[in-house]
């Protein structure tokens, strides 16, 4: 019986859930942990190897400079803004890196569990979830670390549609996901088609902010007991053990204001030891500009789906659970709720921790397993795509594919002609924007890739050079251009260096010496 995973590559927690050729979806514990998620958190010993989990977290807290958490955060960037000391030296990595051995430890213990518990021999093919917000970059090299990890990719997955197929949706219901997790906010309103096909169809373009989420509320409450012990702030070192120590008190005591009115913050620095009365009030109103943050991108989401009729409000992630998110989306949205004053249930936490992996792993069953009552999935990316053109001598984007269609766009064809006579090859420059209009100027976009293609020889000006521009179910966009019998092909992404790659192949193979 071959199984399959799923896996949620969190920012703060990450865990992994299984699927076998009859559907069933299973949260996998690891014997270590003791618990299906862990710490999204990755330390190196002297010798470079690294470890990940609750002891890296510990590690976090006791040698900072060995130790890095939150990079999903980071993984638009060519490097992590934190140095570590590896091997005696200060180095920065890229966000690949340790989300590559997050990835590898949740999938070497995920096939530890599977033959030691079940009995089950291995399996490389995973669904890997990613923010809806990720955009063209962050999407491949999240990929890009689950494959250096070992894994057969069989798709990225959208963490909103993820959770809503984990959900027990009505045929013909349509859910607003909010996926507030650690790091990340993510919004998708969601129909679930059955006369389709058993069709999840994603309405309109998601909303989201990659860096809202529980870390947020936590350096918030950090920085307001700080301030009620009368302590600079800006003196704490962000990157060192004692600023680790701090969220990880916020972290605990926010969770314990889901249940109490008030809570004991414990301060404890070189020269300042101190505990700190925190009530909930208080909490709520230090953090009101995250929730109307949140709000905002609500009613982003909402309007992006035409406003469609939403029968309930379906809450996720482990930061949706404090009171004040539930409270305030109540107060905005009840209205916008068909029947809402027949639904108790209207809005609802559903498996907060463990909905985005069981999604996942349902999915990866579809694809990996060809499981019977076979589901489809209709996502939209959050991202519009164009070449950058010359419009009567002033620098443009033309969109050819845009944030408001579905994810998988098929074969798209335009042309640009060249400039001048004999024209040697022609610069094509991809911009990634969030405009669904037909043409934008260039001024206000970095390019997302470029490349030349090679003309023949002796054209004169005004030829032609025919482009044809997909994207496929990763929300990876392809690119054909040709003039004559040059052809170029490519994908739109930034692809890492090849000494990146190379040391992350390092790090991983120390850490396969380890399983051995």
């Amino acid at each position: 019986m071959m199984n399959v995973f799923g896996i949620d590559l969190g920012t703060t927690y990450s865990c992994v859930a299984t699927c076998d050729k009859k559907g069933h979806v299973e949260m996998l514990t690891f014997e270590r942990e003791k618990n299906p998620t862990i710490p999204s958190v990755v330390a190196f010993q002297d010798d470079g190897t690294p470890f990940v989990g609750q002891k890296a977290k510990n590690g976090l807290m006791i040698n900072a400079e060995k130790s890095i958490d939150a990079v999903k955060r980071e993984m638009n960037s060519e490097y992590c803004e934190k140095e570590l000391k590896i091997n005696g030296f200060l180095r920065k990595l890229s966000p690949i890196e340790p989300s590559s051995c997050i990835l590898r430890h949740l999938y070497y213990n995920a096939n530890k569990t599977l033959k030691n518990t079940y009995n089950e021999s291995e399996t490389k093919k995973v669904v890997v979830t990613v923010p809806a917000a990720f955009n063209d970059s962050q999407r491949e090299k999240t990929k890009l670390a689950a494959e250096l990890a070992g894994m057969e990719v069989l798709g990225l997955l959208q963490e909103p549609t993820a959770a809503a197929i984990a959900y027990n949706i009505k045929p013909e219901e349509t859910i607003l996901v909010f996926d507030l997790g650690g790091g990340t906010l993510d919004v998708s309103v969601v129909k679930y088609e059955k006369e389709r096909n058993n069709t999840y169809t994603v309405l309109g373009t998601p909303a989201g902010d990659v860096h809202l989420g529980g870390k947020d509320w936590d350096e918030a409450l950090v920085l307001h007991a700080l301030r009620k012990a009368n302590v600079d702030p800006d003196k704490i070192d962000k990157h060192g053990r004692y600023w680790a120590l701090l969220m990880h008190e916020a972290e605990n005591r926010k969770i314990e204001l889901t249940d109490n009115l008030e809570t004991q913050f414990s301060i404890t620095l070189p020269e300042v030891t101190q505990i700190v009365p925190i009530r909930r009030s208080e909490f709520e109103t230090i953090t009101a500009s995250l929730v109307r943050r949140a709000v905002k991108i609500v009613e982003k989401a909402i309007y992006n789906a035409n406003n469609a009729k939403i029968d309930r409000f379906v809450l996720v992630g482990g930061s949706s659970r404090m009171p004040m998110i539930i409270k305030t989306l109540e107060k905005e949205f009840l209205n916008k709720i068909s029947n809402h004053r027949l639904l108790k249930d209207w809005i609802s936490l559903e498996d907060p921790d463990y909905a985005i992996a069981k999604g996942a792993a349902k999915y990866a069953g579809l694809l990996g397993n060809k499981n019977k009552n076979d589901i489809n999935v209709n996502d939209k990316t959050t991202r519009s795509y164009g070449f950058k053109a010359m419009r009567q001598s002033k620098e443009i984007v033309i969109n050819m594919i845009y944030s408001d269609d579905d994810c998988v766009v098929d074969n798209r064809a335009f042309t640009l002609t060249t400039r001048r006579d004999n024209q040697e090859k022609m610069d094509i420059v991809i911009v990634e924007n969030d405009s669904i209009e037909d043409e934008i100027s260039f001024d206000s976009f970095n390019p997302l890739i470029q490349k030349s293609l090679r003309l023949p020889h002796n054209i004169p000006k005004g030829t032609e050079v025919d482009f044809i521009v997909s994207r496929d179910k990763n929300g990876i966009v392809h690119v054909e251009a040709g003039c004559g019998k040059n052809i170029l092909s490519f994908e739109a992404k930034e692809v890492a260096e090849n000494y990146i790659i190379k040391q992350v192949k390092e790090t991983i193979q120390k850490m396969i010496n380890k399983e051995k």
